[in-house]
């Protein structure tokens, strides 16, 4: 018969079953928790060099434009339009850039363990960008500057042509010829056999046509040189940073060998009977090779014995003083 158990009274509590545990190791740490173990403010650092891939591409994209639309001269086409042929060299720096600043992306985050590139290369790399993107942005600053200059001032020079471009009301741009060719009667070169135009008109709707395209050149350029200098000022931040890691880096390995050194002389004086341990020598050893600071108080120096000589002087003067 079993017992029943009263309506209305409480029940025993039941003991919690234990969570067993199979020996289960904590779960690896996260990407974000091995990046900050191998890389200080690495989330600045992978955002700086983030930012210079995408501005160097959006820099390609612009300057690449630029070259590729240029207008094109030959011998027998006179210098009549603006020249924008110098910020080619652009594409250089910015190449560079995107293709270091995405390797050391690459490198701490597929890296295992994950670690920076070495600081010592980033120095030198970042050295040699931000100094070389100062004459490819004066270069391209340069043909920028040309472009906003020319036709600004409601005329446009033709240098050995007999005479300029100037805007009519309407804004579109006409030859003038000057006082000296039209005094002698001299015709247009555009009109004769060697020009590189078929006549005059298809000259003026050439210059026509550049101005109409000015505007929207100069925007695509201008973000192409705001580029250019915006990364200078990146990998000189960039270079900066790595300096002080490199200084940090060495620092570090210096304090590790000094611990190194005192760890073996200590030992080596541990060895001579110079120190004795004062618990077990052999359970001591093995914590003394991997913290060289352990357990330093717990050790004294060990008993020096005075010479024979000197025990025989002692008792001889106790013996006459008792």
């Amino acid at each position: 018969m079993t017992d029943r158990v009263p309506e209305g009274a409480p029940h025993a509590p039941l003991d919690e079953a234990p969570i067993p545990n199979n020996g289960a190791q904590p779960a690896t740490p996260g990407l974000i928790r091995r990046l900050d173990a191998a890389e200080e403010l690495w989330v600045w650092k992978l955002g700086l060099r983030a930012l210079a891939v995408l501005l160097a591409v959006i820099g390609i994209g612009c300057m690449a434009w630029v070259f590729a639309t240029r207008p094109r001269y030959d011998l027998d086409r006179p210098m009549i339009g603006y020249d924008d042929s110098y910020g080619v060299w652009t594409l250089v720096t910015f190449t560079v850039s995107a293709v270091w600043c995405t390797t050391c992306i690459l490198v701490l985050l597929l890296r295992r363990p994950n670690k920076p590139v070495h600081p010592g290369a980033a120095v030198g790399i970042d050295l040699v960008l931000w100094l070389s993107y100062i004459p490819t942005a004066m270069l391209a600053l340069y043909d920028l500057l040309d472009l906003v200059r020319w036709g600004s001032y409601g005329y446009i020079e033709t240098y050995g042509l007999g005479g300029d471009y100037k805007q009519a009301p309407n804004g579109t741009w006409v030859w003038v010829q000057d006082q000296y060719d039209s005094y002698y009667g001299r015709n247009r070169e555009c009109d004769g056999r060697y020009s590189a135009f078929e006549n005059c008109a298809e000259q003026d709707a050439f210059i026509n046509q550049l101005y109409l395209a000015k505007a929207h050149r100069e925007a695509v350029e201008k973000v192409g040189v705001a580029c250019q200098f915006i990364n200078l000022a990146l990998h000189l931040a960039l270079f900066i940073w790595a300096c002080v890691d490199t200084h940090r880096r060495n620092r570090r390995k210096v304090h590790k060998d000094a611990e190194k050194l005192a760890s073996d002389i200590v030992m080596k004086m541990i060895r001579s009977g110079a120190v004795v341990p004062a618990q077990n020598q052999g359970s001591m050893q093995q914590p003394l090779l991997q913290n060289p600071h352990m357990h330093q108080q717990s050790w004294g120096p060990a008993p020096v014995m005075p010479p024979p000589a000197v025990l025989g002087q002692e008792k001889g003067e106790a013996a006459r003083y008792g």
